[in-house]
């Protein structure tokens, strides 16, 4: 990554160099809920308020890493739905995080996945709603500013990648995304974002749409306020795990299928058309 882009186009070798130093001290700086080795997962809180089924985990996948050294995620069961990378600094003496990418999934049937989310979350899309509890994450984290990266500035816009005949295409429209959450475009090519979100006046909604505008405040509110608890007043997270290796992955899963094939066998020799 000082070679290649990171985060930002217009970041130079240096800059780059820099911001992932920042980073790495930054986190070290704020302690164990960050700082974290690189196979390890933090399931920050469950979303009991939507579905059991939906969580939050911090992570750093290394294929995200270009977009940010830390990842911020929206998972369903075992599958990550929106995952927000971005990094912290603390250049400047305040605390700014930058993000560098938003991605959600890409598979059959996705946006059927997408819209019962929304459907569950009082009307909130999964890339709003992740939005939103990151900036009650970095709230509780202390941070100031919170500063999103454009379409014309996020690193796949680099020379590095344009002129490369089989450059990464971007589907997601970064500029529509952070205008629509209140993003202000800065002279630096970033959005700023406000640490709190802009919420719409009793009388600015239409009558019909006051009762679930009521709802998604409240949902969002306690689950910020539960957020508040792990970030600022040290409560353990809801689990804190590591993922398997590859190799690890693939013994775990055979036992797996030696144990159904054992059970099954075990199972038809008790049965009752057998034991006859």
């Amino acid at each position: 990554m000082v070679a290649t882009p990171y985060l930002c186009a217009r970041w130079t070798a240096s800059e780059r160099i820099a911001r992932i130093t920042d980073h790495c001290a930054t986190i070290e700086r704020l302690g164990p809920l960050l700082d974290t080795p690189l196979d390890t997962f933090v399931d920050l809180l469950d979303l009991h308020q939507i579905d059991p089924s939906y969580r939050i985990v911090l992570d750093q996948p290394h294929w995200f890493i270009r977009d940010g050294l830390a990842t911020f995620s929206l998972w369903e069961g075992k599958d990550r739905l929106i995952s927000l990378s971005y990094c912290l600094s603390s250049d400047g003496g305040g605390l700014t995080a930058y993000i560098g990418g938003l991605q959600g999934r890409s598979e059959d049937g996705v946006l059927n996945r997408y819209r019962r989310f929304t459907k569950e979350a009082e009307g909130m899309r999964p890339t709003d709603f992740t939005v939103e509890l990151f900036r009650a994450f970095c709230r509780g984290l202390g941070v100031t500013r919170i500063l999103a990266v454009s379409d014309a500035t996020q690193h796949l816009r680099s020379p590095y990648f344009t002129r490369q005949q089989t450059a990464p295409s971007t589907h997601l429209n970064y500029d529509a995304l952070w205008q629509d959450r209140g993003g202000d475009l800065q002279p630096n090519g970033f959005y700023e974002l406000s640490l709190s979100e802009p919420r719409r006046e009793p009388d600015a909604i239409p009558a019909k749409k006051r009762a679930i505008y009521r709802r998604r405040y409240a949902m969002l509110d306690a689950i910020a306020t539960r957020l508040d608890q792990i970030t600022r007043d040290g409560c353990p997270p809801a689990r804190i795990g590591r993922y398997m290796s590859g190799a690890s992955l693939q013994a775990h899963h055979a036992l797996q299928r030696l144990d159904h094939a054992t059970r099954s066998y075990s199972a038809e020799w008790q049965s009752p058309l057998l034991s006859r």
